[in-house]
């Protein structure tokens, strides 16, 4: 998910802008995920990855993105249309 992340906001802003610290995968980069119809919206903090000038970022990681990582029994995993039944 991180990768997919830095990828996006590095076409979106450029990579030479991105502070990439604050895109590692680690959890606390990660605390302010919401679940939408289409995926994930991560929602990355204001002044961590870019300038403060940009606000904060978010990107959306499609259920296609993870539908390997998601448990097949989860509430989730209906939502993403990878459930087992």
């Amino acid at each position: 998910m991180s990768d997919y992340c830095k990828d996006m906001l590095s076409q979106q802003h450029g990579a030479q802008s991105l502070n990439e610290q604050y895109i590692e995968p680690k959890a606390k980069y990660y605390e302010n995920i919401s679940v939408t119809d289409k995926g994930l919206l991560i929602i990355l903090g204001e002044c961590n990855v870019l300038p403060c000038s940009a606000g904060s970022q978010s990107v959306l990681v499609p259920f296609a993105v993870i539908e390997d990582k998601i448990n097949p029994r989860s509430p989730l995993a209906k939502l993403a249309g990878v459930a087992n039944e």
